[in-house]
């Protein structure tokens, strides 16, 4: 799976997120948090996005990452900042197939969660399952409340937070809507 050594494990890395799920369909994926060494997959991923998933994700056409982007994207505390990757092996090489993070943001003392799943694995409880971990990441590392920023036209992002069973409210703001979960 997708560089799943030692090697190239941070100081830090939380370990225990590392695990196995298998998808509605059968197909098995690995779990883990990021790592500073997932530019390139991540890269690869945005890549392999379609763009209609890539506004939901971003809230506008982007097609490339500067290098401080996939420094911010890649480079987390484990804490304040956190992501999980899902990976498989397609072809004989690694690939991310998915990506859900939560990150603090100082300007508003909040912390926002957003998740991209490829499009060809969308619809199979992967997104579902991955924000689900994050919310208990984000619950052990002391955050109460998390907060996303959705396009009304994201009803994939509204049925997922209606299926965690997390209370939450949703205000509409300049065309967009803000969804703060309680954890």
């Amino acid at each position: 799976m997708a560089d799943n050594s030692s090697k190239n494990t941070p100081p830090g890395y939380p370990g225990e997120y590392e695990a196995w799920f298998t998808v509605k369909d059968g197909r098995r994926v690995f779990l883990r948090p990021i790592k500073p060494a997932d530019r390139e997959l991540l890269l690869d991923l945005l890549h392999r996005l379609s763009d209609q998933s890539i506004f939901l994700r971003f809230l506008g056409h982007l097609r490339d990452l500067s290098p401080d982007l996939l420094d911010h994207l890649t480079i987390v505390n484990y804490v304040s900042d956190f992501a999980i990757v899902a990976t498989v092996v397609e072809k004989s090489e690694d690939h991310i197939i998915a990506v859900c993070r939560y990150h603090y943001v100082r300007d508003t003392g909040g912390t926002e969660f957003a998740v991209a799943v490829r499009d060809d694995w969308q619809g199979t409880g992967l997104g579902k399952e991955m924000v689900r971990r994050l919310f208990d990441a984000a619950r052990k590392n002391g955050i109460r409340r998390i907060e996303a920023v959705v396009d009304p036209s994201n009803q994939a992002m509204m049925k997922l937070l209606n299926a965690l069973g997390r209370p939450y409210t949703s205000k509409p703001l300049h065309g967009i809507y803000t969804f703060l979960v309680e954890l």
